[in-house]
């Protein structure tokens, strides 16, 4: 089962990012996942591997200038005290996933099963209630500590990442893996 998460957005302290060009020269703190990393690299942000407990830091110091988290990181970080502009890119849109041993789950009760079944159901549907919820707390607050909320064009940077991604997402996922999470996001 898939539970929904806040998608990633990006800050920094320089420009708005509307665009994918608006990304060159930029230096980016993105975490160590290869796929992720190198697509932003690609797409011209100066990337910068980086512990995420050092990211306040940095950004304050100017270290680096911007970095990319989803909104209720962003606030509970408090990253929109040291940065000037929040794009809602939504870069990355990945759920948390449950997982049980395939045994354990034949072994229960089938009363107990269709319990689980319905209830996790049921959590999903409160876990995007919640993030819905959260976005507009977690704007309001981003905005009451002076930084922007950008709008972006969406459309212009999926054209662009996409041959990237359909280049390096086998490489770094395997082709079959990629191609069902490329699958799962035309639904």
């Amino acid at each position: 089962m898939a539970y929904p998460r806040a998608a990633r957005q990006m800050t920094n302290s320089k420009r708005p990012i509307r665009v994918p060009d608006d990304l060159k020269g930029l230096k980016l703190r993105v975490p160590e996942i290869p796929i992720l990393f190198n697509a932003f690299k690609e797409l011209g942000a100066e990337t910068v591997a980086m512990n995420f407990g050092e990211v306040y830091t940095a950004l304050q110091s100017g270290t680096i200038e911007g970095q990319e988290n989803p909104l209720p990181t962003i606030v509970g970080f408090s990253l929109q005290e040291v940065q000037k502009f929040i794009s809602l890119t939504e870069h990355v849109r990945a759920p948390e996933f449950i997982y049980v041993n395939a045994r354990w789950w034949k072994a229960l009760d089938s009363r107990v099963r269709d319990l689980l079944t319905t209830l996790f159901a049921e959590g999903k549907i409160v876990a995007a209630q919640a993030i819905s919820s959260q976005q507009q707390s977690n704007i309001d607050t981003i905005k009451k500590a002076g930084a922007s909320i950008n709008e972006v064009d969406v459309a212009a940077f999926r054209a662009k990442a996409k041959p990237i991604l359909d280049r390096i997402g086998p490489q770094y996922l395997g082709a079959d893996t990629y191609s069902a999470i490329v699958r799962a996001g035309q639904k």
